[in-house]
């Protein structure tokens, strides 16, 4: 489990995506809030891997703070799968506004 710091409402607060590892794949479970990149890359570095090495990442669904580091995930790495549920797809692909800010 991740760490990721963020003001919530004007206070401290921590999200924690998960990542999972079998063998020589790496999985990521939810990619924080925009901005949060650097962060989530020194804790992907700390357990050993980083976005560059991820094979996949599952979105659970479309909340900001879900789906947040999805374009420098993508950008860092042309090889990992991205996953999410077909209702919540086009609202994370951008082609739909986002339910919640």
């Amino acid at each position: 489990m991740l760490e990721l710091d963020m003001d919530f409402m004007g206070r401290d607060s921590i999200i924690h995506p998960l990542v999972i590892q079998e063998r020589d794949y790496t999985l990521l479970i939810d990619a924080g809030l925009p901005g949060q990149y650097e962060q989530l890359q020194k804790e992907l570095r700390a357990i050993g891997t980083s976005a560059e090495t991820l094979d996949g990442v599952i979105f659970t669904h479309q909340d900001l703070d879900h789906i947040g580091c999805l374009p420098e995930l993508d950008a860092a790495n042309q090889y990992a799968t991205f996953y999410a549920h077909e209702r919540d797809a086009a609202y994370i692909r951008g082609e739909r506004p986002l339910l919640k800010d």
